[in-house]
């Protein structure tokens, strides 16, 4: 989670950062969307599979042209 604030810090100094949690009332937060757009999520952390790697990435970016919630 250091890496992670210090990266957020960092990427503030350069562009606008937008925070998106995991669950919101207007439908709209990461496993929402991920479930919307039927990305799998791993159940198992600790299994090395790359086609799970990046699925709340993807969830992510595609948050801000998919909305499927109220915004």
């Amino acid at each position: 989670m250091v890496g992670q604030y210090w990266c957020v810090e960092q990427l503030k100094s350069i562009a606008p950062v937008k925070t998106v949690y995991g669950w919101q009332k207007n439908n709209n937060g990461t496993s929402q969307i991920r479930r919307y757009l039927k990305l799998e999520k791993i159940k198992d952390k600790k299994a090395q599979v790359h086609e799970y790697n990046a699925v709340d990435g993807i969830a992510l970016a595609a948050s801000e042209f998919v909305r499927h919630g109220v915004t």
